[in-house]
């Protein structure tokens, strides 16, 4: 795959479509693995107050 200079109106419009479904397989993922999702997953597999604390903890400290 060549670099060039121009793109073509194509080229910019299949770029914007990728980046969108990239944003939103994003989203969707994080939407889906956390929150109230994880809470009611974690409360279904039988976990404890601490370890739902943990887990809703976790986002927060590894953007520390």
């Amino acid at each position: 795959m060549k670099s060039r200079e121009l793109l073509s109106e194509k080229d910019i419009q299949r770029g914007m479509n990728l980046v969108i479904g990239d944003g939103l397989a994003a989203e969707a993922m994080i939407t889906l693995t956390g929150g109230a999702f994880l809470v009611a997953m974690a409360l279904l597999i039988g976990a404890t107050n601490l370890q739902i604390g943990v887990l809703s903890a976790l986002p927060t400290l590894t953007n520390v």
